[in-house]
């Protein structure tokens, strides 16, 4: 992989990927609550030992298309929306972990060996969701369906076309090592799409 800043399709040195710390000792849902405030319209998922469900933030809470809130045995969820990601994961027995927001922040200088950098700028790829559209569409809920999972719900802004299948739209980061080799070391999340 050639890294230049020529834009078409190199890394981006005048951009990093930057962690800002929400908490280490924070509930998911204090978490969400943070992150509501600078991302209203943020949707993901949470991970539980048997289900990873779905949510969207509606007036400043995570919802699950049931109107419930994310589950008490939440290990780990990500939140996101275009320009930023939260991550939370457990980090006791109770109901406490670590929070960050990721977001892109313009740097000054060159490059450091432990940045991380846009691949592509400004350029997402996807990551396929199992299923495809069923066509039922309900206040921002789209259900799709494959037969050895059945049918889900995923947050979806507009109704995709029957048929069509959703997916993740992921920015993949990039840093040099001291070699000067380049490699992903991270991705962030930026919303659902239909395909």
């Amino acid at each position: 992989m050639t890294a230049s800043a020529d834009g078409n399709g190199a890394v981006d040195y005048a951009v990093t990927l930057t962690a800002h710390e929400l908490g280490t000792e924070i509930s998911p849902t204090a978490a969400l609550e943070k992150f509501a405030v600078s991302c209203p319209d943020a949707v993901g998922f949470v991970y539980t030992p048997s289900a990873a469900p779905w949510f969207r933030m509606t007036d400043g809470r995570a919802k699950q298309r049931d109107g419930s809130t994310i589950p008490e045995d939440a290990f780990e969820l990500r939140a996101f929306a275009a320009d930023r990601e939260l991550r939370w994961y457990r980090t006791s027995d109770f109901d406490l972990g670590r929070a960050v927001v990721l977001t892109e922040e313009p740097t000054s200088g060159a490059p450091t060996a432990d940045s991380a950098h846009p691949l592509r700028p400004k350029q997402t790829r996807s990551l396929l969701l199992w299923g495809a559209a069923t066509g039922k569409y309900n206040d921002g809920w789209a259900q799709v369906r494959t037969g050895r999972i059945g049918h889900l719900w995923f947050p979806l802004a507009t109704q995709p076309e029957k048929g069509s299948q959703l997916a993740l739209a992921v920015i993949d980061y990039v840093t040099r090592d001291h070699h000067g080799n380049v490699g992903v070391v991270d991705q962030r999340l930026t919303g659902v799409e239909a395909r």
